[in-house]
Order: C-alpha cells, then structure tokens, then sequence
C-alpha cells in the first residue's frame, strides 16, 4: 500500500473515530458540526472525505507536462466588488451570529440561521476565490499552481485554502513570475493558526478557560480573514488600475 493511500484511510478513519467520539459524548450530532468545524466552512467536512478517498482510490497515472492556465484574449479583468463586499459582510454577520449561538444555545433558529450563513458566506467565496484567482492570471502572475477551478476545489480541502489564500496573496502584490519570492504574510500565519487554535479549544469548551479562547480565537480570526480578502481585493483593484491609465492616456 502507497503512503499517499495510507494518508487516505488514515483521515478518513481519524474523522470517523473523532465524529464518533463527540457525537458519542454530547448525545448529538449538531455539536459535531458546531465544535469542530464552525471557526472554518462547514464543507470541509466534505473535502476531507473527498481528499481520503481520492488519495485512497486514485489511479497511478504517468507524470503530465504541467499546462499552465492560458487567459483568453477576449478576457476581461472580473469586477468583484460586489462579491468582495458581500463576503466580507457576510463574514460579520456570521461572527454576530456565532456570538448570539453562544449565549442562547436553546434557541434553534439562530443555531440554523448560523448554519446557513456559513454556507451562503462559503459559497460567495468559492466565486471570489474563482473570480480573484482569475484576476491574477489575467494581471500578468505567472507559474501560478491553482487554476481558478482548482482554487475553489483546493479550499475545500483541510490546509488547502491556506495555500490557495497565500498565493492570491503573494500574486495581488506582485502579479508577475517573481510572485515567490515574496516573503510568506505573516497576517495570513496568524489567521491560520488562530482558526486551529479555535478548532481545538472548541473540543475541550466544556471548561470555561478554553470555551473563552474558542470564543476569542474565532472571532479574531474572522476579522483577519475580512482583513485579507479586502486587501487581497484592493491590491488586485490597483495593479488593474495601473494598466488601464496607459491605455486610457494613449486613446
């Protein structure tokens, strides 16, 4: 058996053990999906599956020349502001929301509308990340790994969307082949390390010091999650701007 298929089942089992487990010792499966995942999307659950099987199950295949993601030429640089603006709001809402699910648990409605705000909030991102993945290419951003396709799969993988964040990081400051040599943000580390931290204080909020910290952690990890997409959005915004006014000058 390959390392690659070990991985696989070994997630897979890690997840199933975990799922019952918890489910197990609060006598719910909705605390599962509350504790666990609700500092990230709630389809990483579904990711995580998909990643176990696909590790398990996928063929050998002999090594492929890399083809790298051609815009046309009829392309147009994709206005996501609306989007941009829309995630971030939606964000908001749902630490407004999680805040209001902690301190009144009995009331279910919050608990569905948090739900369902994390999965509106999830699927504008996977258009923003497509749209914005998109725009760096179209800027210029060379030797990008993600295609705006395998930005949106990539950030339903668990520690995918680190990468895939980090790049359109990387590319809205510098979108031309010299991208990697940036230095990696540390704002993005912190956010990363935040929503883990978040992750397994939330397994043990039974005590109140770590129900706090799982409290704290996602609320200050949403903000810097608002804090890179915008500036991911206005860095992207002013290299467009910057091609435009030359063309503007020479009609």
């Amino acid at each position: 058996m390959s390392i690659k298929k070990i991985i696989g089942f070994s997630l897979l089992g890690l997840w199933l053990i975990l799922s019952i487990y918890l489910s197990v010792s609060t006598h719910s499966w909705v605390p599962v999906i509350y504790m666990n995942i609700a500092p990230i999307p709630v389809v990483v659950l579904i990711g995580l599956i998909v990643w176990g099987i696909r590790l398990c199950f996928k063929k050998k295949e002999a090594p492929a020349i890399q083809v790298q993601y051609v815009i046309s030429n009829t392309a147009t640089f994709q206005n996501s502001t609306v989007l941009t603006f829309s995630v971030i709001i939606l964000a908001i809402v749902e630490v407004i929301l999680f805040l209001l699910m902690i301190n009144f648990q009995e009331i279910h409605k919050i608990v569905l509308l948090f739900i369902l705000g994390v999965l509106v909030r999830t699927a504008c991102l996977w258009i923003w990340f497509y749209k914005t993945n998109f725009n760096a290419h179209y800027l210029g951003a060379k030797g990008m790994k993600y295609s705006p396709g395998d930005a949106i799969v990539w950030s339903i993988i668990p520690f995918g969307i680190y990468f895939v964040l980090r790049e359109l990081w990387k590319t809205s400051f510098t979108p031309s082949d010299q991208w990697e040599k940036q230095k990696n943000p540390i704002l993005l580390k912190i956010w990363w390390t935040l929503i883990w931290a978040s992750v397994i204080c939330a397994v043990y909020q039974k005590h109140n010091l770590f129900h706090t910290l799982h409290v704290t952690f996602f609320t200050i990890s949403m903000c810097l999650f608002v804090a890179i997409v915008y500036i991911i959005y206005k860095k992207q915004l002013f290299h467009y701007k910057n091609i435009q006014a030359p063309a503007a000058g020479t009609s």
